[in-house]
């Protein structure tokens, strides 16, 4: 059944039950319109009750698909955050690895400049040794 088909079905299930409605009505003169809508709240006919089940059908097919599109969504989410949390963690480990490499080449090059020093030092106190005893050889020849 096509779409205008099943409007213009409703319309008319809508009018003929209006119909009915209103001749009830007329034909029940001791009661109220209150009380006659009050009758058919709480006595719907088979066809309302039906009509009434076909929407709460559709809306329940409604609220379960929005429900599995935001449980995809968050398992996307999550798989998402998993994902960063690797990257995040291969990243810590990156730096670490970096400044551990860091960390090792400063220290050699801080030994071999202390090596050359201590060179340095031994080299000028030898010199100063040298010094010192060239110095006293020449003041005692002087003397």
């Amino acid at each position: 059944m096509s779409a205008r088909a099943a409007a213009a079905a409703a319309a008319a299930y809508d009018n003929i039950e209006s119909e009915l409605l209103r001749e009830e009505l007329l034909a029940t003169s001791a009661e109220t319109p209150a009380e006659a809508f009050v009758k058919r709240l709480l006595n719907p006919s088979p066809a309302s009750r039906s009509k009434t089940e076909e929407l709460l059908r559709e809306q329940l097919a409604a609220s379960e698909s929005r429900a599995a599109t935001a449980e995809a969504s968050l398992a996307a989410s999550e798989s998402r955050a998993v994902a960063a949390e690797s990257r995040a963690a291969n990243a810590e480990a990156s730096l670490a690895a970096s400044t551990t490499h860091k960390e090792s080449a400063l220290e050699i090059d801080l030994r071999e400049r202390n090596a050359a020093l201590e060179e340095d030092v031994v080299a000028l106190r030898a010199s100063s040794l040298f010094e010192d005893s060239v110095t006293s050889v020449e003041f005692k020849i002087k003397s």
